[in-house]
């Protein structure tokens, strides 16, 4: 890579070297200088692409001092992109925990946020959802859920079950499905809360504790209608696996249910 004619790594010890650069940048971040960052910038014709932890760096004291100028500049030259989500929200995390802080790390989770649905990609949300859970940061999840679509929501969610991202990526499983499940279960609407336990009917039995931490926060009249409406689109007697499926299903929601809405759904799996 170069920087005009120069080589990027020559350029980055020239420019460290001749103009500290980047602890003047540090340093004016940190103080509210957005007009020495842009001059610095155009000075020396610099790209966010060729240094883009030096400008995370620089994002972060920015928002850490609530510098929502600077923030909003970051953002207009596509610095998230640049920084990557996962760096991003891994920042903001002790931050979000910390009451003067608070809304000037809002502000930024929204712009991640609109960052997420203008690209229309579900699953960049994961790598949200993974810095903010593997640091703690459960109000970075609460933040995000409440501020997507529903729909949106439920397909990062589907992909990242579906996907067992969670087994693959080393958590504590029970802890992620309780947390990130307690976290996003309020913003989905009872029907793709539905769909979200059907799901994982059919996977492991992990999978059970996302439908027990599900069945606890819908409305037992919705959740019988969903089961009963289940049931009588499967026949288990061709197809014996549809028998395994509502086996778990049924165990896992029926806690969940009114005594006279249990017997209800035992009726439907007589007929």
């Amino acid at each position: 890579m170069t920087i005009g004619n120069t080589p990027k790594a020559t350029f980055s010890i020239i420019f460290n070297q001749t103009h500290n650069w980047y602890e003047n940048l540090w340093q004016d971040s940190r103080q509210g200088n957005l007009n020495e960052i842009k001059s610095r910038i155009e000075q020396f014709h610099i790209k966010l692409e060729d240094f883009p932890s030096e400008f995370a760096g620089c994002f972060m004291i920015a928002a850490k001092e609530g510098h929502k100028d600077i923030i909003d500049f970051f953002l207009s030259v596509n610095a998230l992109k640049v920084i990557g989500l996962k760096q991003l929200v891994h920042g903001l995390n002790s931050g979000l925990d910390q009451a003067p802080v608070l809304k000037s790390h809002k502000e930024i989770l929204d712009a991640v946020i609109d960052s997420i649905k203008l690209d229309q990609d579900p699953s960049r949300l994961y790598e949200v959802f993974k810095a903010a859970l593997a640091n703690d940061c459960i109000k970075a999840v609460e933040a995000i859920t409440k501020s997507i679509d529903p729909m949106f929501l439920y397909d990062a969610l589907k992909s990242m079950l579906e996907k067992k991202c969670i087994e693959s990526e080393g958590f504590t499983t029970s802890r992620y499905y309780k947390d990130l499940i307690e976290a996003i279960i309020n913003s989905l609407t009872p029907e793709l809360s539905w769909k979200i336990i059907k799901i994982n009917a059919g996977l492991t039995d992990n999978s059970m504790k996302v439908i027990k931490a599900i069945t606890k926060s819908i409305d037992p009249s919705f959740l019988y209608n969903a089961l009963k409406s289940s049931l009588e689109e499967k026949n288990h007697a061709e197809d014996p696996s549809a028998l395994e499926y509502h086996k778990n299903l049924i165990a896992t929601t029926i806690d969940s249910l009114t005594p006279e809405l249990s017997r209800k759904v035992l009726k439907s799996c007589f007929k």
